[in-house]
């Protein structure tokens, strides 16, 4: 005699337990995916925002250097600003500007004017530009500026 082997349930009061997953293993998948997702939410800024801060770096230590030295050889001095830089300050024929191929200088990464003045205080060079950083507060020890890190 030939037997056979089937797969038919031998135990009919039984709930065959490899079917799927339990409630409860779900719900646990679940918290930890919401959990997880949490995590990234709240950590978004530490992982992205220091974009902003190389950004604002980039733009007052090397977007901005070329600019005013330009200005500095044609005019003989520093802007007394920056929108010098983009309109004719009345320094007779010398400004040949626009040295910013811009109407107006840009705002910083947090929508704030760069700050600009002239004698350095910080830098080695002969002025300061800077960003207030991300509080918007000069000197709060946030500031981004032409100055050493």
């Amino acid at each position: 005699m030939n037997k056979t082997h089937s797969h038919i349930n031998h135990h009919p009061g039984r709930a065959c337990r490899n079917a799927g997953f339990s409630l409860v293993e779900i719900l646990i998948v679940l918290a930890l995916i919401g959990l997880l997702a949490g995590l990234v939410v709240t950590n978004v800024d530490k992982i992205f925002g220091g974009q902003k801060e190389k950004a604002a770096k980039n733009f007052v230590t090397t977007s901005l250097k070329t600019p005013i030295q330009a200005y500095m050889l044609d005019v003989g001095t520093y802007p007394a600003s920056l929108n010098d830089l983009i309109n004719n300050p009345g320094k007779g024929n010398k400004w040949k500007g626009p040295y910013l191929d811009r109407k107006s200088v840009p705002k910083d990464p947090w929508d704030n004017d760069y700050n600009y003045t002239t004698p350095a205080q910080k830098s080695g060079g002969g002025y300061d530009v800077w960003s207030s950083g991300p509080d918007g507060q000069n000197g709060s020890g946030d500031d981004i500026g032409n100055w050493g890190d």
